[in-house]
């Protein structure tokens, strides 16, 4: 008995890019007449894994704080005929969203992956973010212990001796029971102040 409706297999990759392939099948016949054979075809279309850009919502970021990352399809292909933007992104943490915020703290690294409506999927895209450390300060008081009325002169020294492993001071904001005071220096690193009892 020979099978009416044979089923074959085959796998195969295509790498080399363009519009369209032609993928031939030739047939054998196993009875009857040996030789004889016939010629199907198929033409498989070939569409590119979607190209997007990851954007950040902050050029500085200091360690600890918030940071928005944003994957977007790149619209540079758009007149190709064969792209097809992606329609949802996936980082590696298994997050599904275009959208991914998180808190920094030194240097990481974030990647994200866009898929397109014909399932096609992209390699992972990296994101590095280097968080700027916070800085460190010490203050020296002229007389740790003042009378009721005195002044006390404060003096606030940058706590850092490196780079990166501390940030330097630029400049420095005092406060006392929650309202700033003035400096009386330009970069208010010094202050004189002579607190209520």
């Amino acid at each position: 008995r020979v099978d009416q409706s044979p089923k074959h297999t085959i796998q195969t990759e295509i790498t080399d890019g363009g519009t369209s392939r032609t993928l031939y099948l030739k047939a054998y016949s196993e009875t009857g007449y040996n030789g004889c054979s016939s010629m199907t075809s198929h033409t498989v279309s070939i569409r590119k894994a979607p190209e997007f850009n990851v954007s950040v919502d902050k050029g500085l970021v200091c360690s600890g704080e918030r940071v928005v990352m944003t994957a977007q399809s790149s619209t540079t292909d758009m007149n190709d005929d064969n792209y097809i933007s992606a329609d949802k992104f996936e980082w590696e943490n298994g997050t599904m969203s275009s959208q991914y915020t998180t808190n920094v703290s030194g240097t990481e690294t974030f990647k994200v992956r866009g898929t397109n409506s014909y399932g096609c999927t992209s390699d992972y895209k990296s994101v590095k973010i280097v968080a700027v450390p916070n800085p460190t300060i010490n203050t020296t008081p002229d007389n740790p212990t003042i009378c009721e009325g005195s002044q006390v002169n404060l003096t606030a020294k940058n706590g850092a001796t490196t780079v990166p492993n501390g940030s330097y001071v630029d400049s420095y904001i005092w406060t006392y029971e929650g309202q700033n005071i003035p400096s009386t220096s330009a970069n208010g690193s010094t202050l004189s102040h002579a607190p209520a009892g």
